[in-house]
């Protein structure tokens, strides 16, 4: 690597524009619309690019490229999701605050179950517990406790103030 480092500091601007052209014609890219828009026979510009390693550094670009935009993405995506969570939680704390005022009856509790599952959906949490595969390791007497704490929870909510 030393040894390319040593090449690139020769590299002239011409030679480093025409690398910057050639990168620029994307994944068709090859020699000769180089050679063309600089001038030089083809032979030339194909030297440059041997001894500059242009493809290796094509390839370096496009992966530094790549992982910029995976950044991007990610960080769009984590955005997106905390801006949900913010919608959901306040919809949640809404949906109490009718409950607590009488304006919600018993059977629409399913709207709240459903705003829950969709905040932990947005946390990557599970949302079902399968009763048939026990696949988060919780014993029958697990369940039952869970079940209990749940009956409490809904039993207290008239008792939540949101202020």
């Amino acid at each position: 690597m030393a040894d390319n480092y040593e090449r690139y500091k020769t590299e002239n601007l011409e030679q480093k524009e025409a690398f910057e052209y050639y990168y620029s014609l994307g994944q068709g890219r090859t020699i000769p619309p180089v050679a063309k828009k600089f001038g030089k026979s083809n032979r030339t510009v194909y030297e440059w690019s041997r001894k500059f390693n242009w493809q290796e550094r094509v390839e370096q670009r496009d992966i530094e490229v790549g992982r910029r935009l995976e950044e991007k993405t990610i960080d769009t995506v984590v955005n997106e999701k905390a801006r949900y969570r913010k919608i959901i939680k306040l919809a949640i704390a809404e949906f109490v605050k009718n409950l607590q005022a009488g304006k919600v009856k018993a059977d629409s509790i399913v709207d709240l179950e459903r705003l829950i599952k969709l905040d932990l959906t947005l946390m990557g949490e599970p949302t079902e517990i399968n009763q048939n595969n026990n696949n988060h390791g919780l014993t029958e007497e697990d369940r039952e406790a869970l079940n209990n704490y749940a009956k409490a929870i809904i039993a207290r909510v008239n008792d939540v103030d949101l202020e």
